[in-house]
């Protein structure tokens, strides 16, 4: 059997009254789902601040540079270009 998801634009103020006429386990149940989604929301959020916070140089730095520029940060360091040796 397939879901079929519809999509309601509810006032907020709606939505709170309806809440409140939940019984304890249906307000209980709507709970688990809030957190899930809360939970996937701020998973996102991270992924996202981490993807437009930390870009690439491009700078070659020695580890000494790399050590008084970011003194209390973690650094990642990328070798792109090895050789065998």
């Amino acid at each position: 059997m397939t879901q079929t998801t519809v999509r309601l634009n509810i006032p907020f103020e709606s939505l709170l009254n309806a809440i409140s006429d939940l019984n304890l386990e249906e307000k209980r149940k709507l709970w688990q789902i809030l957190e899930r989604e809360i939970s996937q929301d701020q998973t996102d959020m991270m992924v996202i601040d981490y993807k437009t916070k930390y870009k690439p140089t491009g700078e070659i730095l020695k580890i000494e540079e790399i050590r008084s520029r970011y003194p209390q940060e973690w650094v990642l360091i990328a070798d792109t270009q090895s050789d065998e040796q």
